[in-house]
């Protein structure tokens, strides 16, 4: 796997924009043992984001668009049992299946850090819309939540 981050001040005030680019490379494997998954393919997966943030009220405000991490590739072969005779013979097919969603999610996030207690403590409010996220029942999801770190 691999990530490149680039963090950057940018005029003044403050602000700083940042963003993260990645991808992977997963190689599976199978045993040799018969089994119902015949060969799984690599696996490619990849993110991305991109963001500005400022000074605000004794911490940091921001707005970021991402790509979550997702599969871009993800070929799979199965042997799958599609009949019985009456002799109780199994009959099989092979299907080949792409585990990579059908659409790709992208977020915007907005987001406020502090930090506290000795930096130790922060704090971070934010609200997400996350638009084709594989759980979500609709095209768009909107969340919005308190995340608290402590470091020790």
């Amino acid at each position: 796997y691999g990530l490149a981050s680039l963090h950057h001040p940018f005029g003044a005030a403050g602000v700083e924009l940042f963003s993260q680019i990645g991808t992977g490379v997963t190689r599976l494997e199978t045993g040799e043992a018969p089994a119902l998954l015949q060969q799984a393919g690599t696996v490619l997966s990849s993110t991305a984001s991109l963001g500005i943030s400022r000074p605000a009220v004794g911490g940091r405000l921001g707005i970021a668009v991402s790509r979550p991490v997702q599969m871009d590739r993800a070929g799979m072969r199965y042997r799958l049992p599609v009949s019985r005779s009456r002799d109780g013979v199994v009959g099989y097919e092979t299907r080949k299946v792409d585990f990579r969603p059908a659409k790709r999610e992208t977020d915007l996030g907005l987001f406020f850090r502090r930090g506290g207690w000795q930096g130790r403590l922060a704090t971070e409010s934010f609200v997400e819309w996350r638009h084709d996220a594989p759980h979500a029942l609709g095209e768009t999801l909107v969340e919005a939540g308190v995340r608290i770190s402590l470091s020790l």
